[in-house]
């Protein structure tokens, strides 16, 4: 066996990899490295090969530190690689810390796709150097639907008032439609709306555009709107990659909350997934200890009414390589997410569980 990392320019070969393994997500899929560029940073994607085979990946996004010629590494939801051994982790951050010489990275951060469980990567960072860092950058924690059963089995483990809210959407005209690039500033209009409301920032129109438009070219790319009248009143964009879909972002008007058309997107959405093969459907974020002091329990309590399974992945892992910066960028990085969460505090808000 001869492995080497190298830069990789294929796409489906690319994708077809990461959709095949457990760790594998869209944030390490092709279409999602398309947007770095778009959000101010550039991608590198590197994979570990034996002869033409493909054994690991790594998207490594180098986003520019403000007011500085330095970047900082984030390889968000990887590297994909189900069979870590020593050999292939210890090549893949040896290119990891080649690549950070090269681009004056100061530090690197990794966020695994494995379970909290998992006791294989944590030991295998830390020997590369890389210890726990809080904040993280996403949530550690999602829920989960197992989509092999059939859609009988699946509606039969929601809770009631589930069921009930589905069937009541369409009795109410909620009508459920797949969308095209056309509806994307109705979609954008919601998802403004959805932000203020739920006090979240979002990223200007194009840069969602691009990014659905990238996705939707790949294949990839559900976005569903729930109309009353005519009127675009929700909506959610699903991703698929592989064995996996994901909830990618949803948005939904103040007015006509009473005919439940969240409920109704969702339900579209198992579907969807079922019928692209995926096995699981993530709906990401929730609390990773639900309570009505934490920021998303409503969410969670939503989520949660569809079945399926509260899930906590790996911490967030960093490496510093310029010791003295990674040190101030650190203490910044912690620093602001104590500010603002005595901040919230003061204020009466529920607690923000990541950064």
């Amino acid at each position: 066996m001869s492995l080497e990392v190298r830069e990789w320019a294929d796409q489906p070969s690319w994708d077809a990899f990461v959709g095949s393994q457990t760790t594998g997500h869209y944030n390490q899929g092709w279409g999602w490295g398309d947007i770095a560029g778009p959000l101010g940073g550039r991608v590198f994607r590197r994979a570990l090969t034996d002869g033409n085979k493909i054994r690991a990946v790594m998207s490594v996004a180098a986003n520019s530190i403000k007011g500085s010629s330095r970047v900082g590494f984030h390889i968000s939801r990887g590297p994909t690689v189900d069979e870590p051994t020593a050999e292939i982790m210890q090549l893949l951050m040896d290119d990891l810390s080649r690549m950070a010489r090269k681009q004056n990275a100061v530090f690197a951060k990794i966020e695994p796709y494995l379970p909290a469980y998992d006791k294989t990567w944590p030991a295998l960072l830390r020997t590369a150097g890389f210890s726990p860092l809080f904040p993280p950058s996403q949530p550690r924690s999602v829920w989960m639907i197992d989509l092999q059963p059939d859609l009988e089995e699946i509606q039969a483990g929601m809770k009631p008032k589930w069921r009930y809210n589905i069937r009541l959407a369409a009795k109410r005209g909620v009508e459920i439609v797949r969308g095209t690039e056309a509806d994307i500033d109705d979609y954008y209009r919601l998802y403004q709306v959805t932000s203020r409301r739920d006090d979240f920032y979002i990223h200007d129109r194009e840069i969602y555009r691009q990014m659905f438009r990238n996705f939707w070219n790949l294949g990839q790319f559900d976005l569903v709107m729930a109309k009353l009248g005519g009127e675009p009143i929700a909506a959610v964009t699903l991703i698929t990659l592989g064995r996996t879909i994901w909830y990618a972002f949803g948005a939904s008007s103040n007015e006509h909350r009473e005919v439940m058309a969240p409920h109704a997107l969702q339900w579209e959405a198992i579907k969807i997934g079922k019928e692209r093969g995926a096995l699981l459907y993530d709906l990401r974020g929730v609390p990773d200890v639900p309570g009505p002091d934490q920021e998303m329990s409503g969410v969670y309590r939503f989520k949660q009414g569809f079945g399926g399974y509260h899930e906590t992945f790996l911490e967030q892992y960093a490496r510093g390589y310029q010791a003295p910066l990674y040190g101030l960028w650190k203490a910044y990085w912690q620093g602001r997410y104590a500010v603002q969460s005595i901040q919230r505090r003061r204020q009466g808000l529920p607690h923000r569980q990541w950064a």
